[in-house]
C-alpha cells in the first residue's frame, strides 16, 4: 500500500525540518505497516494538543490500511485538523505570553499608548526599532524625568516578548543596589556588607531569595530603569561594573535608561566622592561604546 506523507501546502523544506513530527507516541503506530509516513505538526505543540493530534493520526493510519477512507479523504481531514490544532496552540501561546507580561511589567506601563501624549515621538520610535540583534545590542536611554523613556522601553519589551517570545528582566537601579546588597548581607561577609538600606535589603532577600545578579547575567534581555538614581558604594559599584562586563563581552542585551547624560551621570554614579569617580567613569565608558543612543531630550541644558 502506498504510504502518505501529510504536509500543508507552502511549506519551505527549511520549516518542515524544522516541524515535522513523527507519531512515535503510540507503539502500534510504530510497529505497524503504517499507511502514513509522517504528520507535519508545528513544532512546540502543548502535550494536550500534541497528544489530540497523534490521536488523529493514529486513527487515520488505521482507516486507510482499512480501505475505510481514501487518501483525498484523509487529507481534507488533515488539512482542517492542522488549522484547528495551529489556532489553539496559538491562542494558548498569546495568552501565556500576556500573562508573563502582565507579571513582569508594572500596569502603568502596560496602558495603550497615546501618541498625542508623548513629548518625543522620534525618540519613541527609535526605540520602537531597536533589536537585540543590531549592530549594538545594547541600548541606553537618556533625557529628563517625565519624558515616556520607561514607557518606550517597555513597549518595545512587550512587542518582542509578543512576537518572538523574547524574555526580560527588569528592575530599576535602586532596586537592584538593594538585591545586591542583600545578597551581601547573605553571604555572612562582613566586609562585603553595605549598612546603607540594611532593612530595605533584608526585605528584598526575604522576597526573592535567588540571586538577581545570576538572573541578570543570564537574562535574554536585562534592564535597568533608573539608572541616575544610585549613587555607587563599594558593594554596588564592584557587582555592578562586574555585571555590565559580562554582558558587554558576551553581546548580551543590556539597556538602562538614565535621566542624566555624559559628565552629570558620572558625578551623580560617584556622588561627587573621589573614590568612585574612576569607576563611575569606566562604567559610562562602556555603555556609550557598547550602547545605541537614544535621546528624549531636556528641558534645560544638561
Amino acid at each position: 500500500m502506498e504510504k502518505l506523507k501529510f504536509i500543508p501546502p507552502g511549506k519551505s523544506p527549511e520549516e518542515i525540518s524544522a516541524g515535522v513530527w513523527y507519531p512515535r507516541c503510540f507503539s502500534e503506530l510504530c510497529r505497524a505497516p503504517s499507511g502514513l509516513l509522517a504528520t507535519w505538526w508545528p513544532s512546540g505543540l502543548p502535550h494536550h494538543i500534541r497528544a489530540t493530534a497523534n490521536e488523529w493520526t493514529f486513527g487515520a493510519d488505521k482507516r486507510y490500511e482499512s480501505g475505510a477512507a481514501t487518501g483525498e479523504e484523509i487529507r481534507a481531514e488533515y488539512l482542517a485538523k492542522l488549522a484547528e490544532v495551529c489556532a489553539e496552540s496559538n491562542r494558548l501561546l498569546r495568552a501565556e505570553r500576556e500573562d508573563y507580561l502582565a507579571r513582569s511589567i508594572p500596569p502603568e506601563y502596560r496602558r495603550e499608548i497615546d501618541r498625542v501624549q508623548l513629548k518625543n515621538p522620534d525618540a519613541f520610535d527609535k526605540v520602537q526599532t531597536w533589536t537585540p540583534a543590531g549592530e549594538r545590542p545594547s541600548l541606553i536611554v537618556f533625557g529628563d524625568t517625565g519624558r515616556g523613556k520607561t514607557r518606550a522601553v517597555f513597549h518595545r519589551l512587550a512587542t518582542l516578548h509578543r512576537e518572538r517570545g523574547t524574555r526580560f528582566l527588569a528592575l530599576t537601579a535602586d532596586e537592584l543596589k538593594r538585591q545586591l546588597i542583600a545578597a551581601a548581607l547573605n553571604s555572612n561577609t562582613e566586609d562585603e556588607v553595605e549598612t546603607i538600606h540594611y532593612a530595605e535589603a533584608i526585605e528584598f532577600h526575604r522576597r526573592e531569595p535567588s540571586s538577581v545578579e545570576g538572573r541578570l547575567r543570564a537574562a535574554e534581555i536585562a534592564f535597568v530603569d533608573d539608572l541616575s538614581q544610585a549613587k555607587l558604594t563599594p558593594h554596588y559599584a564592584e557587582r555592578f561594573f562586574a555585571l555590565v562586563e559580562h554582558r558587554m563581552a558576551r553581546g548580551l542585551p543590556l539597556i538602562v535608561t538614565t535621566q542624566l547624560d555624559g559628565n552629570a551621570l558620572v558625578r551623580k554614579l560617584a556622588g561627587y566622592e573621589d573614590q568612585f569617580a574612576d569607576t563611575a567613569a569606566c562604567l559610562v565608558r562602556r555603555l556609550r561604546d557598547f550602547c545605541a543612543p537614544v535621546n528624549f531630550g531636556f528641558d534645560a541644558a544638561p
